[in-house]
């Protein structure tokens, strides 16, 4: 079953406020933050896996955050939306964020990350697994299935990593930068280079950021998107913000020019994939996601970019609690 949704986009933060105002109501107070529980997973190899917990509904969602080599600081805060009603497991990656930081690149490739997902699921005694993927994340959520299907339960993929590289990589990258005039294509040129080999990685991070950010939301020139974002990029270690580089090279780099389309055939677990419609890694590269399984579904989240639950939080929650809620009560 494979099924292509067009979710109407719901500006929470604004048009909620907006209507109360408009009917003579005091406008809603925000979700508090869910409470955050950390600790350490130690994987096979010796490595120390760093985890938050949110939430303490009875549903359990592992969240695999994107990258690589960034860190669960930019995702967890702005998915406390499901801690509402479930249980949130974040980590940080190997080689990332407060995980033990690894400049061995034999030691940063896929199959370790699908070994420390293993290790996760174990640490909690979760039997079978209900993995949340976004971007690069999703697609190790995918990878980790198809090593363990017996062990999966559901996925649910958000803005993921296209299917194959070519061509959708290369629009990707371009995609993020379409946006910037050439004083803007300018000044990124110049803090991409000062982050290479900055003194103070953090204040670099930023810099690169500031600027970086823009391209992956809906209109990259609209300044109060970015401002809902509660998840930090930055505000990890300085020493693994300059590792980050590194990450990322030694787990794509083997994959070369991928191609997963006919890896998932044999994957019967249901799939929910759920993209913005303005994401810069392209809507066409998504809708290739839930072809590649038995059952899948897509949502295309509108006015939406790469963080769906930041621009459009209520169409995101709706759209991943009917499919968990649905999936549940098979």
């Amino acid at each position: 079953m494979n099924r292509i949704i067009l979710a109407a986009g719901v500006l929470a933060a604004t048009s909620t406020a907006a209507a109360a105002a408009a009917a003579g109501q005091p406008a809603p107070v925000p979700t508090p933050p869910a409470p955050v529980r950390t600790g350490q997973v130690a994987s096979t190899d010796g490595i120390s896996l760093h985890y938050e917990l949110r939430g303490s509904g009875p549903d359990t969602l592992i969240a695999l955050h994107g990258g690589p080599g960034l860190s669960s600081a930019y995702l967890a805060p702005d998915l406390d939306l499901l801690a509402r009603a479930h249980t949130l497991i974040f980590y940080d990656q190997r080689g990332a964020g407060r995980s033990t930081v690894l400049t061995d690149s034999t030691r940063l490739r896929v199959a370790d990350h699908i070994r420390d997902l293993e290790a996760v699921r174990r640490h909690f005694g979760l039997e079978r697994v209900t993995l949340l993927g976004h971007s690069w994340g999703a697609g190790l959520a995918a990878l980790y299935a198809r090593a363990h299907p017996d062990r999966t339960a559901r996925l649910v993929l958000v803005d993921p990593i296209p299917l194959r590289a070519t061509p959708w990589m290369q629009q990707f990258g371009r995609n993020l930068r379409a946006w910037m005039d050439s004083a803007t294509a300018a000044r990124f040129t110049q803090v991409a280079a000062a982050r290479r080999d900055a003194a103070d990685p953090v204040a670099a991070c930023r810099a690169y950021w500031a600027v970086f950010i823009h391209g992956y939301f809906s209109d990259p020139r609209d300044t109060t998107l970015p401002a809902r974002m509660r998840g930090d990029v930055c505000s990890d270690p300085p020493e693994a913000l300059r590792n980050s580089g590194l990450v990322s090279r030694s787990v794509l780099g083997p994959f070369g020019d991928w191609d997963w389309r006919e890896d998932f055939r044999e994957l019967r677990i249901p799939v929910l994939v759920v993209h913005g419609d303005h994401d810069p890694i392209p809507p066409a590269s998504a809708a290739e996601w839930p072809a590649a399984f038995p059952d899948a579904s897509l949502v295309l989240i509108a006015s939406a970019g790469h963080f769906p639950h930041v621009e459009q939080p209520d169409a995101f929650l709706r759209a991943v609690e009917d499919f968990l809620q649905r999936e549940a009560s098979r």
